[in-house]
């Protein structure tokens, strides 16, 4: 990675990076409530049913409540679950495993050159150095 520490953490930082989580659980509630809509009224046009409105919404209040509480209380367990991840276990700042090998790549066929650069031409047409593999 890029960056090696991620700064202190604060509790000022945890309370925004939770209610961050939970505005965009919010938000994707939003968005799966008006695909729901969006199916339910479809398929009420396909089968000829009259729709009962709620106010200004096809679903009735006790899902849309639902759906409202669900992406909240789901926004914030995904912000405790990756402040864990980030801030507490730092799982991004744990040593990668060695790279693979070019001649491994190369049995395994996985590393194909193309044609035209084992002739030592480029893809211009021009005579080119061969790559170094």
């Amino acid at each position: 990675m890029f960056i090696k520490t991620v700064g202190e953490v604060t509790r000022l930082k945890h309370i925004v990076y939770l209610s961050a989580a939970t505005l965009l659980g919010l938000l994707l509630s939003f968005l799966v409530h008006a695909f729901i809509e969006m199916e339910y009224l479809s398929w009420a046009a396909e089968q000829g049913k009259a729709v009962t409105f709620y106010g200004s919404c096809a679903l009735p209040t006790l899902l849309q409540l639902a759906l409202w509480v669900a992406g909240g209380v789901g926004g914030f367990y995904l912000g405790r679950f990756w402040w864990r991840m980030v801030y507490i276990d730092r799982v991004w700042a744990r040593v990668a495993k060695p790279p693979i090998s070019n001649s491994s790549l190369r049995e395994t066929g996985a590393l194909a050159i193309p044609a035209y650069r084992q002739a030592g031409v480029g893809w211009n047409r021009r005579i080119v150095q061969k790559p170094i593999l």
